[in-house]
């Protein structure tokens, strides 16, 4: 299992966290504004790749496009996604019951 068997899959765009699965579906309860579902692609890019170089050329994108549509993402679902730091994106250490 590689480093982010723990956290990701591909069953649910790799991130299995029921803090997330929930924060979406009471979004979408609220009515408020929906979720762009192809902004997963771009977390799940920087996962694959490593950094958000490596997931913006996977998918052809400018860095800037992959850090907006991630920022974006976390502002919706009010999670942190990935801690920034000068080395790079890091998916911060969760603990799972």
């Amino acid at each position: 299992m590689d480093r982010f068997g723990a956290l990701f899959d591909l069953h649910f765009l790799g991130y299995k966290s029921d803090i997330l699965h929930l924060r979406c579906a009471e979004m979408l309860d609220q009515g408020t504004k929906t979720i762009d579902w192809d902004d997963f692609r771009f977390v799940l890019a920087i996962v694959r790749g490593g950094s958000v170089s490596a997931a913006a050329k996977q998918l052809s994108v400018d860095h800037a496009t992959v850090i907006r549509r991630v920022d974006r993402l976390e502002r919706h679902l009010s999670a942190k996604l990935f801690d920034r730091r000068k080395t790079g994106y890091q998916i911060p250490l969760i603990s799972l019951p």
